[in-house]
């Protein structure tokens, strides 16, 4: 890297920030120029997980001691924070939380006050910390340039909450597994008003759902997540709360009331663009919506019932329900745009289920072992001649075989001739354009 620094200042000043975090913390230990320009760099986004082994104790006090001996300047160049703190205890049976002659909370706090620009706090599974370190909570309050916020409610009447100075657009909360119902525990008790008037995404961690809305209001959200929620109520009431939501993420929904009990309905102001349910034990049905996903591990009895009513024109689906698939036709007959996300290949449906859809594009991803790629790509080619073949109307076509990770960037081809006895004509669009069409197949309006 000494190349760097035969550049002019003002060059070499506008390249560092450029640089990943680990370039930039090689350029801080050539020499004390570089360690001035880098440590911005170096400082903008710090992640650490607090685990039970004693080398991610020891990692995180080194970095707090290395704040702590010029905290204020140092602090300054945090961007963004995140601590998980799963296995945060108040009382540690060794010294591995003190830094130097500060305690853990104790020197997190001095940080957190002198973070001045900080734009991003994660704070996951800090329960503890909160309800032992008072001090941590009024430095959450007083940072003045937070737009995302993550925070354990430990208690009511939280001063990270209560008194915080910040706006956030985007606040995620995580309650505690036993949360009694109280006035004190609603929403609108634990959240200034203008707090709440200023968020636009909001991300509810395990929650009963009565035991924290009753009449908060929340005038500009219009993203909402709902992890491991609890309802023992056969309906939900978003349209007073959530005025302008335009989309809903249930994450491991599940419902309290008996077997065969009527679904869960949930009445809007307006009809949303976007619902996704992942690993839902039941699904809410939430009107008609653009863009639907569904990720199931497990068949779900509510399925049909959330697609007919959705009547979505872009679904993505990781299904299980062979019968659902089959009668898709019936239940979704606006779709234009189909992804189907499946662990294992199999002959029990195929594109002849979907003829009478008016499918624009189709794309089928299947996970695989890396031993079984090389038979899964001649399984892959074929499939792909014949959703074109039986479908006439579907311009373009996805078909893959491979890992999670493999399988996030897109491949898709366009149809250039329909032909009987799948030998269609495709042509492979460059990573460039297949990530456009995505981008505008996504998007295809409700007609």
């Amino acid at each position: 890297m000494p190349h760097l620094f035969e550049l002019n200042d003002d060059v070499f000043e506008s390249i560092v920030p450029l640089l990943s975090p680990k370039d930039a913390s090689q350029v801080a230990m050539t020499c004390h120029a570089g360690y001035q320009l880098a440590m911005p760099r170096v400082l903008y986004e710090v992640k650490f997980t607090l685990a039970a082994d004693s080398a991610s104790i020891l990692r995180f006090r080194a970095f707090c001691a290395f704040m702590m001996d010029d905290v204020a300047r140092r602090s300054s160049f945090l961007r963004i924070m995140e601590l998980q703190l799963d296995q945060y205890t108040p009382l540690p049976t060794r010294g591995d939380y003190r830094i130097g002659r500060h305690p853990f909370p104790n020197a997190l706090a001095s940080i957190l006050e002198h973070a001045l620009n900080l734009r991003e706090l994660v704070l996951e599974s800090g329960h503890s910390l909160l309800e032992n370190h008072l001090r941590v909570c009024r430095a959450i309050s007083r940072l003045p340039s937070l737009r995302s916020l993550r925070i354990s409610v430990s208690h009511s009447r939280n001063p990270a909450l209560t008194a915080i100075v910040s706006r956030p657009r985007k606040l995620v909360l995580e309650f505690p597994r036993r949360w009694v119902r109280s006035p004190d525990t609603y929403l609108e008790a634990l959240l200034p008003v203008d707090l709440s008037a200023h968020v636009e995404e909001l991300h509810l961690s395990l929650v009963t759902w009565s035991a924290v809305m009753h009449d908060a209001r929340f005038p500009r959200v219009r993203h909402l997540t709902l992890s491991y929620t609890l309802s023992m109520a056969t309906s939900f009431d978003f349209s007073n709360a959530f005025p302008a939501l335009r989309s809903v993420h249930w994450y491991v929904y599940m419902a309290s009331w008996p077997y065969n009990s009527p679904i869960c309905t949930v009445k809007l102001q307006s009809a949303l663009d976007q619902v996704e349910y992942t690993e839902c034990i039941s699904m809410p049905l939430m009107g008609r919506v653009r863009r639907l996903t569904i990720t199931l591990r497990n068949h779900c009895e509510d399925t049909v019932a959330v697609l007919q009513q959705a009547a979505p024109i872009v679904l993505d689906w990781g299904f299980y329900d062979v019968d659902a698939f089959q009668k898709l036709p019936l239940v979704a007959p606006q779709l234009r745009f189909l992804r189907v996300r499946i662990e294992k290949f199999t002959n029990e449906v195929g594109p002849d289920d979907l003829g009478e859809l008016p499918l624009v594009a189709i794309s089928v991803l299947v996970h695989a072992k890396i031993s079984e790629l090389h038979h899964d790509s001649q399984i892959a080619s074929r499939l792909l001649q014949e959703i074109a073949s039986v479908l006439p109307l579907v311009k373009f076509v996805e078909a893959r075989f491979g890992s999670p990770t493999e399988l996030d960037r897109t491949a898709w081809f366009r149809v250039t001739s329909h032909t009987d006895h799948c030998q269609s004509t495709l042509e492979k669009l460059s990573q460039r354009e297949s990530d456009m069409l995505e981008d505008r197949l996504l998007a295809i309006p409700r007609p």
